[in-house]
């Protein structure tokens, strides 16, 4: 995207944890949320202000986890942790392989891409809403209420 087709994504808060691999975040297709759009979710903005002329230049977030939106409803979207390896991609045994999809395997590798756990607070995961009496420290998990920032 060039500077000017910058997409603008009002902030998120997480509203709820469905489990411990996704989150529902308090904005979807309605602020212009899309799937695939990726998210930063943490703790607190930090604003950062110019000493000299006391502009606000901004903001960023103490970042717990970067997740990518894979639902996206009018209201709301489902935030997971989506890794992608690319493995492969060795010319050197191009010629050696039989089938054609051998072969492009071969010449340009595969992408896997699968889910990874989140860093959630496991007392707010609505089955074990039950042991909130243990105390924990949460500031390095995310929990309902912490911000989702959009990030390009």
């Amino acid at each position: 995207m060039t500077k000017s087709n910058k997409k603008h994504i009002a902030d998120g808060k997480v509203v709820k944890i469905i489990d411990t691999h996704q989150i529902a975040i308090n904005i979807g297709s309605e602020a212009g949320v899309e799937e695939g759009d990726t998210f930063r979710v943490g703790k607190g903005l930090v604003e950062i202000i110019d000493p000299e002329n006391s502009e606000n230049l901004g903001h960023f977030i103490n970042t717990i986890e970067k997740l990518e939106a894979t639902d996206v409803y009018p209201k709301f979207s489902i935030l997971k942790k989506i890794v992608r390896k690319h493995q492969g991609g060795s010319l050197s045994n191009t010629f050696s392989s039989i089938s054609a999809l051998t072969m492009s395997d071969s010449l340009y590798g595969k992408t896997r891409v699968y889910e990874k756990a989140i860093k959630v607070n496991p007392s707010e995961i609505e089955q074990t809403k039950k042991d909130t009496q243990t105390k924990k420290d949460t500031s390095d998990v995310i929990s309902i209420s912490d911000i989702a920032v959009f990030h390009e």
